[in-house]
């Protein structure tokens, strides 16, 4: 995947998981510490991910 791809998945679906998480009742600052960590999960075991999946990793 290119460059460009992965940062408009990630810029898109860090903003759902954003705005779910603050739905569900996290803090704006919980939620903002959530999506970073999240984020750096990602890029760290993207070797790894498939390509097709992962939208429900980001959220599992």
């Amino acid at each position: 995947m290119s460059n460009e791809i992965l940062e408009k998945l990630f810029a898109s679906k860090m903003k759902i998981i954003y705005k779910y998480l603050v739905k569900i009742g996290c803090s704006h600052d919980d939620a903002e510490d959530i999506v970073q960590d999240t984020l750096l999960q990602a890029i760290i075991h993207l070797e790894v991910l498939d390509p097709d999946k992962i939208v429900s990793w980001l959220f599992k």
